[in-house]
């Protein structure tokens, strides 16, 4: 049992950390599905698995990926193709042999079937070298590029003409100082015509980028930049890149580092922002007291946010945390954060990987980790749909029964609509950005909430309930009536759902009270006078239903009619 997240099936085997290394992704969002590589035990290989959201576990495709057990990956789906590059994993970064070179993977996507085939030609070797990561990016002009550190050195390669053709690694131009062999790189595109490659140097505690001009030279780089770097703090460089590209065609480059710093309020953790004219800013995700580690950065193109996943081992085992802030001004909390991934049975997970691409309503986010000692990956879900949010509505009072109009958003897919705690009526989603909803009875003055699966959205104002109006109709059983016989005087009162008590009187005289049950309330006299009586009812109203008067009821009663018997036997006659 999980606390935080899903845990998924065993990998097994040789692997410890199949969802490593941090500039890597293993995710991709496509055809309304989250897809991963993933290490299939049954077929002894990395394949493309599909997440079933309803069940939040993944399924295996069947179209493997590198049977190396050894090797990690790095995804990127393109819209039109999987790109999947491959390389055997070491922190002693070094040339090797074909079999054990990085390989890049093709594969068409097919939605009738909602399946994966690997290309024509495929896998090519895209370096004759093993690394402790190899990351991928696709520029505007549709060319390939490749970085991974070897020899002390940040290594670049790319395609030429077409995708199965790749040109000789070469050292990235005006790198400057020999990294070390704990020194990591990765690219991204950004901009709407650009690369860019960051790198670390713990040789000399800084973090670097340089940008290359989609269609340039490719020994063509534009200077370096400083991306981190603080002499006073000394140590800003650790082996930790995540590199992601704006969502907002603002131009700008976002990426999560992890700082060498040791004391306890030094930041560890940093999401750091090169905006379009170059100009770098950093923003403290966690500091060295929280132990944050192996961080990746997703970006929320809807909400503008930034997303920052993390391991930290601070309350005992190791726990995948979330953070976010807006990317406005990047102002995370301090603290842990909120734990994503937390599995007591799987104390050592780590390693959080997800996708290279901007997320949003449309697809949520997906972050997937393992643990190296019990052998699962594990993953979860968040939902990126934001909770409604109730602009307006109109008309701003009403009765029971009537119809209120509220405006605003994310409406779609609402289970519920309350006034002031009453589940309305009914209610119809007209769209995402309007409902219609019928004032329930039992309502009473207050808040209007809406509830999606998202949340719950308030209304800035109460809604007034007014007293929905009611007549009220007196008729008798008999009329005229005779002095002294039973008289039912009905009271209708509409509507029929109006509960409450009904007074009767004799001009001003009362005559008695009854309740009011499907709009009917009826009283039996007998103590009506012989003559001419004004009757009426009131209705009293009620929690929901205002009050009302008939009109006066002309009664007549008349004496009761009486018959003469006469005795028609002759009287007796006497003589005398």
């Amino acid at each position: 049992m999980t606390n935080a997240g899903f845990r998924d099936f065993r990998f097994g085997g040789s692997l410890s950390t199949p969802t490593g290394e941090k500039p890597e992704s293993k995710l991709w969002w496509n055809d309304g599905s989250w897809w991963g590589s993933l290490w299939d035990p049954n077929a002894s290989s990395y394949a493309i698995h599909r997440l079933d959201l309803d069940t939040q576990s993944w399924v295996s495709t069947g179209t493997l990926v590198d049977t190396r057990s050894s090797s990690r990956a790095d995804a990127l789906w393109d819209g039109d193709h999987l790109y999947i590059v491959s390389h055997i994993f070491t922190t002693n970064a070094g040339s090797t042999g074909s079999g054990n070179s990085g390989r890049l993977y093709r594969y068409a996507y097919h939605a009738g079937t909602r399946s994966y085939s690997l290309d024509p030609g495929f896998p090519v070797n895209v370096n004759a070298s093993k690394s402790e990561a190899l990351v991928l990016a696709k520029d505007s002009s549709g060319r390939l590029w490749v970085t991974w550190v070897e020899g002390g050195k940040v290594k670049v390669n790319r395609t030429l003409g077409d995708d199965l053709s790749w040109g000789q690694p070469f050292d990235l131009p005006g790198q400057g100082a020999d990294v070390t062999t704990d020194d990591i790189s990765g690219i991204a595109a950004f901009g709407t015509d650009r690369v860019g490659l960051m790198w670390s140097n713990q040789a000399d505690h800084k973090m670097y980028f340089a940008a290359h001009l989609d269609g340039g030279a490719d020994m063509q780089w534009e200077p370096r930049e400083d991306a981190l770097a603080d002499a006073t703090l000394g140590q800003m460089a650790d082996d930790h890149i995540n590199l992601k590209m704006s969502c907002d065609g603002s131009g700008a480059v976002y990426a999560v580092t992890k700082t060498g710093l040791t004391h306890a309020t030094d930041p560890l953790v940093l999401v750091l922002r090169r905006q379009a004219g170059g100009a770098w800013s950093r923003h403290v995700f966690g500091t060295v007291a929280e132990n944050h580690t192996r961080p990746i950065l997703c970006i929320d193109r809807d909400a503008g946010t930034a997303y920052v996943f993390a391991m930290s081992d601070r309350t005992g085992r190791r726990v995948i945390y979330e953070k976010r802030a807006s990317l406005a001004d990047l102002g995370f909390p301090s603290g842990l954060g909120t734990p994503f991934i937390d599995s007591p049975d799987d104390p050592a997970v780590s390693n959080p990987t997800s996708t290279k691409q901007c997320v949003g309503r449309a697809s949520g986010l997906v972050v997937l980790a393992s643990d190296q000692d019990t052998q699962y990956y594990l993953h979860n879900y968040l939902s990126l749909v934001p909770p409604p949010s109730i602009a307006s509505f109109v008309p701003t009072d009403g009765p029971v029964g009537g119809e209120v109009t509220l405006t605003g958003t994310g409406f779609s897919g609402a289970t519920a609509v309350e006034f002031n705690g009453t589940p309305a009526a009914s209610y119809i989603v007209d769209s995402d950005a309007q409902i219609r909803a019928t004032v329930p009875p039992g309502a009473t003055t207050g808040r209007i909430v809406v509830t999606t699966p998202a949340g719950s959205g308030l209304s800035g104002s109460d809604f007034t309930v007014i007293l929905s109006p009611t007549t009220t109709v007196l008729q008798s059983s008999a009329n005229p009536s005779t002095w002294g016989a039973q008289v039912v005087l009905e009271a209708t009162v509409a509507p029929a759902a109006a509960t409450g008590t009904v007074r009767f009187f004799d001009g001003v005289t009362p005559l008695g009270t009854a309740p009011v049950s499907g709009g009917l309330a009826t009283l039996s006299v007998n103590t009506l006078a012989v003559g001419q009586h004004e009757l009426t009812a009131s209705y009293d109203g009620g929690a929901w239903y205002a009050g009302s008067s008939s009109a006066p009821w002309s009664q007549a009663v008349d004496f009761a009619s009486t018959t003469a018997v006469l005795d028609a036997q002759p009287a007796e006659t006497h003589c005398a």
